[in-house]
């Protein structure tokens, strides 16, 4: 546990304590029940700004930010709970011959409306989550597909003699990767695997001994026809 989020929980208890001798102190006109209800309803509150403030919501190490997704949610569920919980004790504690039945009746409302705004904010969470993940996901065989064709190029620049219109067909591949849209279509994802063990294919022809040109050059036109119904997949 880092220094940083033991500081974090001494600084909480520390506020749950002055909220209870604040309380104890101010509040000598109150009931005992009311009193503890009133600690306990003020702690929850001071909980969730303690979270939602001092405790930041971005993680430099979650890519996805699925926190940042579901801020909106949690927010308005604690700003409005924060209200009304407030509301009431104001009114329960001005008001002569308060039953402190109702009062916690209708603060365990309040608190279960909360919980179930919690679980929408968790559930919106995972909703952005899961779009992150698919939306990596699209990207993965693209990005493979660019990784290949770089290796490719790279094992190119060490060797003499190419035949030009290969060079120039190598290069017009890697152009056309650049400009391309991710899919998660079943085709798409099947035609970038194929491409990917055709060009890795033909790096392997490209370091045999002698150049097999043919097989070079028919890899070649293989990988351009996959590529060309590559581009047409869309998701």
């Amino acid at each position: 546990m880092d220094k940083k989020r033991i500081f974090s929980i001494l600084l909480f208890i520390f506020g749950v304590f002055l909220i209870i001798v604040s309380f104890l102190h101010f509040g000598n006109n109150m009931p005992p029940e009311v009193k503890a209800l009133n600690i306990v309803v003020t702690s929850v509150i001071y909980g969730l700004f303690f979270v939602d403030i001092l405790i930041s919501p971005v993680r430099l190490d979650d890519q996805s930010q699925k926190n940042i997704g579901s801020m909106g949610v949690r927010w308005f569920f604690t700003f409005c709970y924060t209200l009304s919980a407030i509301g009431v004790m104001i009114y329960f504690n001005n008001k002569e011959n308060a039953s402190i039945g109702d009062q916690l009746i209708i603060q365990s409302i309040l608190f279960f409306l909360l919980l179930l705004g919690l679980y929408f904010s968790f559930s919106s969470a995972r909703r952005t989550l899961h779009v992150y993940e698919r939306e990596k996901e699209s990207f993965d065989g693209i990005n493979e597909m660019k990784n290949v064709i770089s290796n490719l190029q790279m094992k190119m620049d060490t060797m003499k003699d190419l035949p030009q219109e290969f060079i120039s067909a190598i290069n017009i591949i890697q152009e056309d990767i650049r400009y391309m849209s991710p899919s998660l279509h079943q085709e798409a994802v099947e035609l970038e695997t194929q491409f990917i063990h055709e060009i890795e294919q033909l790096a392997d022809c490209l370091s045999a001994t002698p150049l097999r040109m043919e097989k070079i050059e028919e890899l070649a036109k293989s990988s351009q026809k996959i590529l060309k119904k590559r581009k047409q997949a869309y998701s």
